[in-house]
């Protein structure tokens, strides 16, 4: 079955059409058009063929004659300059392997994330003792403490102008923090100025 496949004129020259047909790009149409429409026809040609065996060897032989057509070389320039490409800063040999450096920042960060997390409060309550507006619709919260928080977001909050009001700051994911007057309506994200 297989002498037969190989003994084929007929799956020969259809190869190596697809070859030539391949060498010989056409100007007007980009190299990729021209390769899907080449494994198109070729895929077609295999696709009418009846005995079962020598259709998947027509399959094998397209797939590999694309994919070696398709391979790329590699270029290799070592010069300094190449290096240096693109980088505004050179960057740091690795030393006692290739993650070392990262695993222990991220542990030593895990740690004192911990640490500060027991020790800073969930949430906290602060008399505000001015607020001014900025940007668009933007809201600046001076605090009793000397704190000063900057809303991020552009949601609207209501302020009580006559009477005292308190911040209710509190923790939300990432390292964000919401801010809601007087512990009631919606809570608007802010960050820490001063």
């Amino acid at each position: 079955m297989l002498t037969q496949y190989f003994s084929d004129k007929s799956f020969n020259i259809l190869l190596l059409g697809t070859l030539l047909l391949l060498l010989a790009v056409p100007s007007n149409k980009s190299y990729a058009q021209t390769v899907a429409q080449e494994m198109k026809t070729t895929m077609a040609d295999c696709r009418r063929i009846e005995n079962k065996e020598v259709r998947l060897n027509c399959y094998d032989k397209t797939a590999e004659v694309f994919s070696n057509e398709n391979a790329s070389p590699t270029i290799e320039d070592n010069s300094q300059e190449t290096k240096e490409f693109g980088l505004s800063t050179p960057t740091p040999k690795p030393s006692n392997g290739l993650f070392s450096k990262v695993r222990n920042n991220i542990r030593n960060r895990m740690n004192t994330n911990k640490k500060q997390d027991s020790e800073t409060p969930k949430n906290v309550i602060i008399k505000i003792i001015k607020t001014t507006e900025f940007g668009y619709k933007k809201t600046k919260f001076y605090l009793e403490n000397g704190q000063i928080w900057k809303q991020v977001d552009s949601r609207s909050i209501r302020i009580n102008k006559k009477s005292l009001n308190n911040a209710h700051i509190s923790k939300a994911a990432l390292g964000s923090y919401l801010l809601r007057i007087n512990g009631k309506g919606t809570a608007i994200r802010v960050i820490r100025v001063k």
